[in-house]
């Protein structure tokens, strides 16, 4: 099956000119596992391409059905990490009631430690996803929701592709954090966009310093 965020996302990377025949297929809710059928058949007639193509990051239903809306990044489904920066952040705007959680991997569906930093911003009004991949390669961000009344498991809402290169060594990396952390303005100032503190074999403590 493929669907209609999938494909176009597909087609609109042709840079060819073509005919594409785009065919749209459902069923009824009710129908459980039943087999989809046609519903509508259309023809694009792509004569040139647009300068900045579009695609889609892929969706699931609890990103409409919890009214997640995301204000950076909403027409690619490939974020491109370049010249030595170390991370990249998504922000997404929810209703009062729902939480955010990230997860990052990489391409053996393996989840990245420190990898990602997901949290409120209550002076913004909406939620910061940051996520760092710890080497060069693709990597898959996965931002999942749930309502905070809900007592069940977060569940996927919508996640994009990194495309990373040059990533600086040490990478970033994040320590776990609550949203108290955030409500309370507080920042780390050393370590740094590190979530592992090494400690010199010289020394036998280490200080984390916060900004007053």
């Amino acid at each position: 099956m493929i669907n209609e965020q999938n494909f176009i996302a597909v087609i609109m990377h042709h840079q060819i000119k073509a005919n594409i025949k785009l065919l749209f297929i459902g069923k009824q809710d009710d129908e459980g596992a039943g087999k989809y059928d046609g519903v509508i058949e259309l023809t694009l007639n792509i004569d040139e391409m647009p300068t900045n193509p579009i695609s889609f990051p892929k969706t699931w239903d609890t990103y409409s059905d919890l009214g997640l809306e995301v204000l950076a990044s909403r027409s690619t489904h490939l974020i491109r990490l370049d010249n030595g920066k170390g991370s990249i952040q998504i922000r997404i705007r929810v209703p009062s009631d729902v939480l955010l959680l990230g997860r990052l991997e990489n391409e053996k569906e393996e989840k990245i430690e420190g990898g990602h930093c997901v949290y409120y911003d209550k002076e913004k009004g909406y939620w910061r996803c940051k996520f760092a991949p710890d080497r060069n390669g693709i990597f898959e961000a996965l931002i999942m929701a749930k309502t905070e009344s809900s007592s069940g498991n977060y569940t996927s809402a919508i996640s994009y592709k990194i495309d990373a290169k040059n990533i600086p060594s040490p990478p970033v990396s994040y320590p776990e954090t609550w949203q108290l952390f955030y409500d309370l303005n507080m920042k780390i100032v050393s370590p740094h966009n590190q979530s592992t503190i090494v400690i010199p074999k010289t020394e036998s403590e280490v200080e984390i310093h916060k900004d007053e």
